[in-house]
């Protein structure tokens, strides 16, 4: 057998390996990676799927969809993301998962950017703490994921409680996110333009004690329809 034929098995072999913990889980297992794909694509039109090493992993996420984490064994990766059933990759990315860890990756941007490079549908991938808070406290992790409108770049955002915060998420560029632990209750949260009174999308969003949450502002500025300016929570299974 030539070598280049057993390097092939071998990489097949592991991948299929690694993949082998993939289940529906709400929660995984702590003892592996834990993986939650978000789609924050919103002229995808179709599904997003998740491939590691070439392989499809979790099930394909509709747009703002709340699906379940799924586990895989700990490892150096290529994460690809891509329109379910398409051949090429909107993005690739090498990453390690580590064990004992719980990831998000989302994909973020628009499909159909023309001549905006810059906003092309992306990979975020961003480690979140499950563990349970202390006290009457919740983590909330903010990812801005709203794209600006045509020929302008998406904005740097504020994520604010009012004209007088106690818990502003500052300054949150395009693709990136923020954490936070804050006092538990119901908040009315403000999209803001950065250092500014624009509001793009408003929400009252109640936070638990103890609990975990991930929450993404989405859509496109000046955007209709499923690509409005929007803010979508997700609440995140604790783990010990």
């Amino acid at each position: 057998m030539k070598l280049r034929t057993l390097n092939a098995i071998v990489l097949i072999l592991a991948t299929v390996f690694l993949l082998a913990g993939c289940g529906g889980g709400g929660s995984g297992t702590t003892a592996k990676s834990n993986v939650k794909v978000i789609n924050a694509i919103p002229d995808l039109g179709s599904t997003l799927e998740t491939q590691i090493n070439g392989l499809i992993a979790g099930t394909s996420s509709a747009y703002l969809a709340d699906g379940a984490f799924f586990s895989i064994e700990p490892a150096d990766v290529d994460l690809a993301i891509k329109e379910t059933g398409a051949v090429e990759d909107f993005d690739i990315l090498a990453n390690v998962f580590n064990s004992n860890a719980s990831y998000i990756v989302a994909g973020m941007g628009i499909r159909n950017f023309g001549t905006e490079f810059e906003k092309r549908p992306r990979i975020g991938l961003f480690e979140v703490n499950r563990a349970e808070p202390n006290g009457s406290k919740a983590r909330v992790f903010v990812l801005n994921a709203l794209v600006g409108p045509t020929e302008f770049p998406s904005p740097d955002i504020d994520f604010q409680d009012g004209d007088i915060p106690r818990f502003p998420f500052n300054d949150i560029e395009f693709s990136k996110a923020k954490v936070l632990t804050l006092d538990t209750g119901t908040y009315t949260y403000e999209a803001r333009a950065n250092d500014s009174e624009l509001v793009y999308a408003s929400s009252s969003l109640t936070f638990q004690s103890g609990k975990v949450y991930f929450v993404v502002v989405g859509g496109v500025v000046n955007g209709t329809g499923t690509s409005a300016p929007t803010i979508r929570v997700f609440e995140l299974p604790v783990v010990d």
